[in-house]
């Protein structure tokens, strides 16, 4: 993995984050009001919405249900969640890929 294939992997939780973000204000919810629906902390809330944490498929089903979206919208950030395992699954399991290495720049 290069750091190409970082920015890639950095984009697509950015997406997620994004819509997600999107449906809270649509909502009319904060950051904390999501939390206590969801369950989740807000720091995770605000880490998943900033691109920071690539969130898991039972997260974003918690998330959706929180924010009381359709079976397509939830379905749609699903799929995202979706490409990033399939695109990135494989290198994570690779032990020739120098992970450690790779690790440090997404530590970066």
């Amino acid at each position: 993995m290069n750091r190409t294939v970082k920015q890639t992997f950095d984009s697509r939780r950015t997406v997620i984050g994004v819509r997600l973000k999107q449906h809270r204000i649509r909502a009319d919810l904060s950051i904390a009001a999501l939390a206590d629906r969801s369950g989740f902390h807000k720091t995770t809330i605000s880490r998943i919405e900033n691109g920071k944490l690539k969130p898991s498929k039972l997260n974003i089903t918690k998330i959706a249900h929180a924010l009381e979206l359709s079976r397509s919208e939830t379905k749609e950030l699903l799929d995202i969640v979706s490409i990033i395992e399939a695109e990135f699954s494989p290198w994570l399991s690779d032990p020739s890929s120098g992970i450690a290495e790779m690790q440090k720049i997404f530590i970066a």
